[in-house]
């Protein structure tokens, strides 16, 4: 699929709900991705991608690809996934519909792809039966930064965490403690 992707000429639409792209496969299908300038629509429903390392493949493609139509139906994605997949949003213009039904977003990760699609007026984003409640095991909720962190910048989702701090002091909005 890698090689597919990056190669095809006239790929508009691909459906790959429920075939296990996950783990490494996930990371090099989102690498074909990043290099296929045709596709538009892309339904990846019922994968279980989840949170971490294809997530933030899945981010990095979503900056280059042309897609308009993502459906991530039911792919096990909670805050940290929606976390990586909001640096996608950000440098992405052409995404006027983004799917997440299904998936354990949490009130943290909705406010990061909210925030993300602010830019895009045109965007729709569909959370149907999401987990909406607020996870106390998530340490970052956009709508309250204050507190203590600790972050393992080899991981994305911190990665993700430090830049949203950095932004909130750089508009004004927080400081940091330089103490600690």
């Amino acid at each position: 699929l890698r090689a597919l992707l990056g190669t095809t000429q006239t790929l508009e639409e691909l459906n790959l709900g429920w075939n296990e792209i996950r783990s490494a496969a996930a990371v090099e299908f989102a690498a074909g991705l990043k290099a296929n300038a045709t596709l538009r629509k892309l339904h990846l429903q019922w994968n279980s991608i989840g949170d971490s390392v294809p997530m933030r493949a899945f981010a990095d493609a979503l900056g280059k690809c042309k897609l308009t139509f993502l459906d991530l139906t039911k792919n096990r994605i909670g805050a940290p996934g929606c976390a990586m997949l909001a640096d996608g949003l950000e440098h992405n213009s052409d995404l006027v519909e983004l799917v997440l039904d299904k998936n354990p977003l949490t009130m943290q990760g909705v406010r990061e792809v909210l925030r993300a699609s602010s830019r895009n007026t045109s965007r729709h984003v569909s959370v149907n039966r999401c987990a909406l409640c607020r996870d106390p095991a998530v340490q970052f909720d956009p709508a309250e930064p204050g507190g203590s962190y600790l972050l393992d910048l080899k991981d994305p989702y911190s990665h993700r965490i430090l830049k949203n701090l950095v932004r909130y002091q750089m508009a004004g909005a927080g400081l940091f403690d330089k103490a600690t």
